[in-house]
């Protein structure tokens, strides 16, 4: 029996744009793991911990904890979305915020004399930066595509069935969207009409956004 791409399979079944999400899974983590790997390596063979007190040695292992991290979850991200799991769409949130964080930290360190303030000036300027070329994009991007992603096991006897329940789901989402939409128009006409003040608007209307 033929092997059966379900990633793609799935992709396929979309209506969005999926070319990202196939480099991002295909090309970005693989390549990631790579460097993380070659950079963790060249930590240790180009570091002489002889030359260094204990207390040194133990601040180096603890910031190294953070690759040691980050590698973890990326190979736990890369594990989850091959599958297209719900779980792998959480956890590569959680990569994003964490990248965000880690990325102008370790930037950051490396330039830190004995000012402080240095330290600082790179770091938040960084996880502004990072944030809004790398995190949001790819937020908003897979926040749009969550019905390609499965709480279920893959039904690799009946492949269909996975394409049924992304286009179900998506369905779902449209219609939920839509009488949203509809409510809140209502609430604007109320709102026109003197009915309810423009604060009782936007508490509704907040309150209905949230349940997107």
């Amino acid at each position: 029996m033929a092997k059966i791409d379900y990633f793609n399979m799935k992709l396929r079944s979309s209506e969005l744009p999926t070319s990202w999400l196939w480099f991002y899974v295909k090309i970005r983590f693989p390549l990631g793991i790579v460097l993380l790997v070659s950079s963790m390596i060249a930590f240790f063979s180009e570091t002489d911990f002889r030359n260094y007190y204990a207390l040194e040695i133990a601040a180096f292992m603890f910031f190294f904890s953070f690759d040691v991290i980050n590698f973890v979850l990326t190979v736990w991200t890369y594990a989850e979305m091959k599958n297209l799991s719900i779980k792998g769409f959480k956890l590569n949130k959680v990569l994003l915020w964490y990248g965000t964080f880690y990325i102008p930290f370790g930037s950051a360190l490396e330039f830190v004399g004995s000012d402080a303030s240095s330290f600082w000036s790179r770091f938040l300027p960084g996880m502004l930066f990072i944030g809004l070329i790398w995190m949001w994009p790819n937020l908003v991007y897979f926040n749009k595509r969550k019905f390609l992603f499965s709480s279920a096991k893959l039904d690799r006897d009946n492949p269909e069935n996975d394409i049924n329940h992304i286009r179900n789901t998506r369905e779902v989402l449209t219609e939920e969207s839509e009488d949203l939409i509809a409510k809140i128009e209502k609430l604007s006409n109320l709102k026109d009409k003197g009915i309810i003040t423009e604060a009782e608007f936007e508490h509704k209307k907040k309150e209905l956004l949230e349940k997107l």
